[in-house]
């Protein structure tokens, strides 16, 4: 008679033994992560702080065009100030023109996913995709005479008939994706946000942003 192997509290979470080992090589690799983007941070101690990224005050800058390259290093300061220290804020100041609505999104959910309390500040403007990542803020305040303004995905399709269709659905489907975003953190449904955005741009005082919840 064989003796039964201990099963740990972990393991009897999952189904299979296969899903379970899907559970621990993702576990390591979340580990591995964390440790590659400490050992980064202190191999690139100018570069990212020339990014306006101090761990020590735990302070973000994003002054720039949102594109890939930043989004990375940023989302690695916000993984970093998590663990080491869950529960103190991290404060991102924002004065951004937006950017790459992909790369946004990624920051985006780096920012809604994190345990530390997230304050936002705008310091001059915010728009298009940094107006969405302001909004990610547990807290969100701006100067008096702070700037923001949204409109609807803009995209330069080429090609054949069907491409430019795809990519249509696309925008169709980012633009959505987006009012749901900014109707969860403000005081407007949805339907508020694709009828405001369609079309044109839209700016906001802080007055205004007050009301609709943006502040």
């Amino acid at each position: 008679m064989t003796k039964n192997k201990e099963i740990s509290p972990e393991q009897l979470m999952y189904e299979d033994q296969k899903e379970f080992q899907l559970h621990l090589t993702e576990r390591s690799e979340r580990r591995e992560d964390f440790y590659r983007n400490i050992e980064y941070f202190k191999q690139n101690d100018d570069m990212y702080l020339d990014l306006g990224i101090n761990l020590e005050t735990r302070t973000i800058d994003i002054d720039t065009d949102i594109t890939s390259e930043n989004v990375s290093i940023y989302k690695r300061a916000i993984r970093v100030l998590e663990n080491r220290d869950s529960e103190a804020p991290i404060k991102i100041f924002i004065s951004s023109g937006g950017g790459s609505v992909y790369d946004g999104l990624g920051l985006y959910g780096a920012m809604i996913e994190c345990k530390c309390p997230i304050h936002t500040f705008c310091e001059g403007y915010a728009m298009s995709m940094a107006f969405v990542l302001f909004l990610a803020g547990d807290k969100r305040d701006c100067y008096q005479d702070s700037v923001f303004m949204m409109h609807e995905v803009s995209g330069g399709a080429r090609g054949k008939n069907f491409e430019i269709q795809d990519d249509s659905k696309e925008i169709d489907r980012l633009n959505g994706v987006l009012c749901k975003i900014i109707s969860r953190h403000t005081k407007k449904p949805v339907s508020f946000w694709k009828k405001e955005i369609k079309y044109s741009d839209k700016f906001y005082t802080k007055t205004m942003a007050k009301k609709l919840g943006i502040v």
